[in-house]
């Protein structure tokens, strides 16, 4: 955004609030634009993949209740006792390592 919308005054001093308002009621020329759209699609391109790994939502842990959590070791949602009555299938597809 540096190119777009300055940072640092003549001075070479930060810009105050008051600078940096009258800047963005400035209008946008194309060339700006053309850079912020450009800048834009490439942060797509560099994103997309991480949000696809990445919990993307904020919520606080409760128990084992995190989504990484539940999908490595979701047996442990249950007691012990629950889970000995659960079948080595049941147990499996729940992430346990139970044998058959």
């Amino acid at each position: 955004m540096d190119g777009v919308l300055p940072r640092i005054g003549r001075q070479g001093n930060p810009l105050t609030e008051e600078e940096l308002s009258k800047e963005f009621e400035k209008p946008v020329q194309a060339p700006a634009l053309v850079r912020i759209t450009n800048a834009l699609r490439t942060f797509e391109i560099v994103f997309a993949p991480e949000l696809e790994t990445m919990n993307t939502y904020v919520v606080s842990k409760k128990g084992i209740y995190s989504t990484s959590e539940l999908i490595e070791r979701a047996e442990e949602a249950f007691s012990e006792s629950i889970r000995s009555h659960l079948g080595a299938t049941t147990s499996a597809g729940l992430g346990s390592q139970a044998e058959p």
